[in-house]
């Protein structure tokens, strides 16, 4: 494996269309969440930290 690759042997600079899908599907309902309770802001914020931590760091998935 060259330098230019990483783990799933893809280049570095294309990201698995999966993740793109999760971050897509992640994206708009954060958004949607935020265009019908926009007043829960510091809620919605703290959810997506705490989702995100878990995602990269807890439990990373694939």
């Amino acid at each position: 494996m060259d330098d230019r690759s990483f783990a799933g042997g893809m280049p570095a600079g294309l990201p698995p269309m999966r993740d793109l899908a999760a971050a897509a599907v992640c994206g708009v309902c954060w958004g949607l969440f935020y265009r019908f309770f926009p007043r829960h802001l510091p809620a919605l914020a703290l959810s997506h930290a705490l989702w995100g931590a878990l995602a990269f760091v807890v439990a990373p998935i694939g």
